[in-house]
């Protein structure tokens, strides 16, 4: 018990030092919002809530500082009650797992070091690495795991290509994946696609994309599970797999059930957006579908579909194989409000 008291004491201590550069005065910035009660509640009684639960699943932006930094206080809470915590990364696919390993076995790497071995030397990586090293960092230092949660690009085209086919059939059965979800679902997660794809959605095999987007969501929920060697597991995902009513806690419902599993979304604030609730239109929902949503200012107001639109154009985009289109689908990740 004072492990546990220590660790939430030392996260809680000092207020964030803000790094994204947009909405710092927002009403609604650094304040935490209890989905369930609907209230705010404050940083401590948020981590007197995870320090315990097995499974701390949370939403983030993957281009905002200030959300890899709260993940890093949620992992410090945890690690403070004495657990061997397992940090489960979506920006890292089955085939990096050996990566994974070989960087958690380095006695006090330097950056140089971390990014060579993960191959992340290009500019675009590098900048997404450096949203993730303190986080990794301190990982590494205190002996925790790091594990790869994402199927591969190469497994995600498959899914697209071949259906269910291409799915091992374990998956299938746990998180029946043969069955369709219920109209509503279908009809949002399409939607969601076809945002995050821009309105170019690269394949014109839109239950292909689908049945791929519900596979990842399955191989996480599952990952999560195998990842767990009794100290629980922190899943940094984006927003869409971290959604309570289709994401993997709703693939893990009996795990939630059991009070196992608590989910947090961490909101980028939007100016026109002053109540929490307000958040729920991101999800088609009244409310945002997460235990707890912590709001934190924004990193910018760029549009990533502009990119895309550059980069390929509209006719480019609807003739790309499937395997184009599992890697399309990865570089939407980085838009707020979907992957």
């Amino acid at each position: 018990m004072v492990a546990c008291l220590f660790g939430v004491a030392a996260a809680a201590d000092t207020a964030p030092s803000w790094q994204a550069p947009l909405g710092r005065d927002h009403p609604l910035t650094g304040r935490i919002w209890d989905t369930a009660a609907g209230r705010f509640i404050d940083q401590a009684t948020l981590f007197d809530r995870v320090v315990d639960v097995r499974f701390v699943v949370t939403g983030e932006s993957h281009n905002n500082p200030d959300h890899h930094r709260l993940q890093l206080r949620l992992l410090r809470a945890m690690f403070g009650n004495g657990r061997r915590v397992a940090v489960g990364m979506e920006v890292f696919d089955s085939h990096e797992q050996p990566l994974l390993d070989r960087i958690a076995a380095l006695a006090d790497p330097d950056d140089d070091q971390l990014v060579d071995v993960l191959g992340w030397n290009g500019r675009r990586q590098r900048a997404l690495w450096e949203q993730y090293r303190p986080l990794v960092h301190f990982a590494i230092a205190s002996g925790l795991p790091l594990r790869a949660m994402d199927m591969s690009r190469r497994e995600a085209a498959a899914v697209i290509r071949d259906g269910i086919a291409a799915l091992p059939p374990y998956l299938i059965e746990r998180f029946a994946l043969d069955r369709p979800l219920d109209t509503g679902r279908t009809a949002t997660l399409q939607r969601d696609l076809v945002r995050a794809h821009c309105g170019m959605l690269f394949s014109n095999n839109l239950e292909g994309l689908t049945l791929a987007q519900r596979a990842r969501d399955a191989t996480m929920a599952q990952r999560l599970v195998e990842a767990d060697i009794g100290g629980g597991v922190l899943l940094l995902a984006g927003y869409g797999h971290a959604r309570g009513d289709r994401g993997v806690p709703y693939l893990l419902d009996d795990v939630r059930a059991r009070s196992e599993l608590v989910s947090v979304l961490f909101a980028s604030v939007r100016d026109e957006l002053i109540h929490p609730a307000d958040y729920g239109q991101w999800f088609e929902r009244e409310r945002p579908p997460f235990d707890y949503v912590w709001f934190t200012p924004r990193a910018d107001d760029e549009d990533p579909c502009d990119r895309l639109r550059r980069l390929y154009g509209n006719g480019a985009a609807r003739t790309a194989t499937p395997a184009t289109a599992a890697g399309h689908a990865a570089d939407a990740r980085a838009k707020p409000d979907h992957d």
